[in-house]
């Protein structure tokens, strides 16, 4: 429970305008700070303007001028960590109002959610947002923006051309085919302009192709993400061209075989009763994640939970697909591939449950066999370094911005004490206090 808070406004003895600055101060809570440290007790932490600058240093610096309010907030031995960051999701890829996708992404800051990596949606929708957000017109996570570049026969599917209203399925900056001749470099370039932040490298594609595309997104100043197979380029074929991470464990199983079919279809046709998770081609492979820094994106729980968002006909191979990923996912995490925690499937069925982040979370512990403090290091370093948001965000540092969740009850205990939100502080400002 938290002891106290005071509002302070200090008075001002000086003549003429001042810059006044936004200060919070958390005192007294156990801070797990994402780095892959112990946690510690923390006396004072000193958040100005959205940036933490001081954590337990005497600084005097680092203190109110006369004429600044400060917002003092005594956390009474509660534990703090930083925002979750979920690094699959689809925000804008179907039909929603405007409003309420604004209260999902409100919804999801009040759960803890403080950034989220889009895997594929209307960059126009998730700009415009960010960009509304970013003024303070209204509450939303973080949000990085990726747009699907793939073969011509990726873009028949009903979900992205929902995701393209206006225009020809393949032809948005945001949702490009790309198997053509096209001008890798305008593609890119337009891209970029509708404000997307990296490269999707979905399917259909060679590693010829898969290998313009990257290169020049790193040209542009992009990240590119993948995947884990694209068809025909493999595992192998997307980290050794620079991707930046694989999306969904299953689908590395195709490292393990000696020819890859070209049809992105087969994805749900991995021969996972086959050829078992520490086959050598996928140990080099993971061996090779690591070494380059190479981020595994699992979304294990989605093919687990496929049921709850489609009938069962048809899904039977999704079990198969979790129960290998669950395996080759904790001989990634034992070989130093960082893992983080993505979801797919970020909105549950209904808004009475928090969002699938903290689902995906607990499969990294319950079947994957991650301790609780390394799955919060997914769900927060690891997934800001999936996102691109590393200097930002994702531990809890001086210098870093102030994304914060105090929680009610120490989930290194109980890894089920991520829903136990008392507070979420949100860039410095408090986004959700405790129910009086």
């Amino acid at each position: 429970m938290v002891k106290w808070i005071v509002f302070v406004a200090l008075v001002v003895g000086a003549t003429g305008p001042l810059a006044a600055a936004e200060w919070l101060e958390l005192r007294n809570f156990k801070l797990f700070d994402g780095t892959g440290s112990e946690p510690r007790e923390v006396h004072r932490l000193v958040v100005k303007d959205g940036e933490i600058v001081a954590i337990d240093e005497a600084d005097d610096e680092q203190r109110p001028a006369p004429g600044e309010a400060v917002t003092i907030i005594d956390l009474d031995g509660a534990f703090m960590m930083p925002g979750l960051i979920d690094t699959h999701v689809h925000l804008a890829n179907w039909p929603m109002a405007r409003h309420e996708l604004v209260n999902r992404l409100s919804w999801a800051l009040d759960h803890g959610v403080t950034s989220l990596r889009d895997l594929g949606g209307d960059a126009r929708v998730l700009a415009e947002i960010r960009r509304a957000a970013e003024l303070g017109e209204l509450d939303a996570p973080r949000i990085r923006i990726g747009a699907i570049f793939g073969g011509q026969s990726m873009f028949n599917h009903p979900a992205l051309a929902q995701a393209s209203p206006g225009m020809a399925p393949g032809q948005a900056p945001w949702l490009r085919e790309v198997s053509g001749e096209g001008d890798v470099s305008l593609m890119v370039a337009m891209a970029r302009g509708a404000g997307v932040d990296a490269l999707k490298i979905y399917g259909n594609l060679g590693v010829t192709r898969v290998e313009e595309l990257v290169a020049e997104a790193q040209q542009q100043g992009m990240m590119a993400w993948a995947h884990a197979t694209v068809f025909p380029a493999s595992p192998q074929d997307l980290i050794s061209v620079g991707v930046q991470s694989l999306s969904h464990a299953p689908y590395l199983i195709w490292a393990g075989v000696e020819s890859l079919p070209d049809d992105y279809g087969y994805r749900t046709k991995g021969p996972w009763d086959d050829i078992p998770p520490d086959h050598p081609g996928i140990l080099d492979l993971l061996d090779e994640m690591a070494e380059r820094g190479v981020v595994l994106d699992a979304t294990l729980a989605m093919y687990r939970d496929m049921t709850r968002y489609r009938p069962a006909e048809g899904i039977e191979w999704a079990m198969q697909a979790f129960e290998w990923g669950v395996t080759v996912t904790r001989l990634a995490h034992e070989r130093g591939v960082p893992v983080s925690v993505g979801t797919d499937a970020f909105f549950p069925p209904t808004l009475f449950e928090p969002p699938n982040t903290h689902v995906e979370i607990r499969a990294l512990v319950k079947d994957v066999g991650l301790s609780p403090d390394q799955a919060l290091v997914a769900a927060t370093r690891n997934g800001a370094r999936a996102a691109g948001l590393d200097e930002l965000v994702g531990t809890v540092e001086v210098g870093k911005r102030a994304d914060l969740v105090v929680l009610g009850s120490d989930p290194l205990s109980d890894i089920h004490a991520t829903t136990d939100i008392d507070w979420v502080i949100f860039d410095g400002r408090i986004h959700r206090r405790p129910e009086r």
